[in-house]
Parts: structure tokens; C-alpha cells; sequence
């Protein structure tokens, strides 16, 4: 059975740091998905750390660092986010490859990666007319 996993944010919050990333990738003169997981890979980091960043300086090399606490995003969510748009990056290249476009540039990915983030309206608890049919091998 496949399980779908979310993080548990905004939508307009998953569009502004999917639109941060874009941007950072624009100025580094990366990829977009070289980007993501960069990203990606300071978030795991900093969860394996068990510390925040909470300050950093430049040429004098000074990082201080803080635990994370309730009020801001922990990095178990970010780090989850990171692996979010991860896949969702890899999903949206592979829907525009089908639909005919043979190489999607970032700037196309990344438009449809924004465009495919919605809000929840609504949800249930009540899954009694929810019909599953057994696979038979």
C-alpha cells in the first residue's frame, strides 16, 4: 500500500521557499535541482546536529548555533520539505517530459512545481465507503 506523506504547511509557505530555492539557484549559477538538494543536504545535517543555525558571519568564520524550539519550523519539517520538493521536482520533470517537452528547462519546472501547491479545503475522517480491491498475483 502506497502512503502519502506531506509535510504539514501552507501552501503559500511551500510556493515562497520553492520560489527562495529557485532564486538562490539563479544566483549561484546552479541548477535548480542541484539547489534542492543542497538544501536538502543542510537540513539532514542540521537535524543529525541537533542544533539550529541561528547566526553565521563572514570572513571572521564565527557560526553560533541555537536549539530548535516550538515556534519556528524544526528541522525534522524542513528537512521533510526538502524531501517533498525533492520528489515533487523529479514527478513535474517527468510530467513535462511526457506531455512533449523533451528537455523542461528549470524555469519550466519550477513554474509547475508552484503551480501544483493547494491549499487543503477540507478533509475527512470517515473512510467506511472506501472500497479496496485485494490484488491478486
Amino acid at each position: 500500500m502506497r502512503q502519502i506523506r506531506s509535510v504539514v504547511m501552507t501552501a503559500d509557505y511551500k510556493r515562497s521557499w520553492i520560489g527562495r530555492q529557485y532564486r538562490a539557484a539563479i544566483a549561484a549559477g546552479i541548477t535548480f535541482l542541484a539547489q534542492l538538494e543542497t538544501e536538502s543536504d543542510a537540513r539532514i545535517a542540521a537535524i543529525e546536529s541537533g542544533n539550529s543555525i541561528a547566526s553565521t558571519a563572514a570572513n571572521g568564520h564565527a557560526t553560533s548555533f541555537s536549539n530548535p524550539d516550538s515556534a519556528r519550523t524544526s528541522p525534522m519539517d524542513a528537512a521533510s520539505l526538502c524531501g517533498e520538493m525533492l520528489r515533487e521536482y523529479e514527478t513535474v520533470k517527468a510530467l513535462l517530459i511526457t506531455s512533449g517537452i523533451a528537455a523542461p528547462t528549470d524555469a519550466q519546472i519550477y513554474a509547475e512545481m508552484v503551480d501544483r501547491q493547494r491549499p487543503v479545503r477540507g478533509f475527512t475522517t470517515d473512510f467506511s465507503q472506501i472500497r479496496i480491491d485485494p490484488v491478486t498475483a
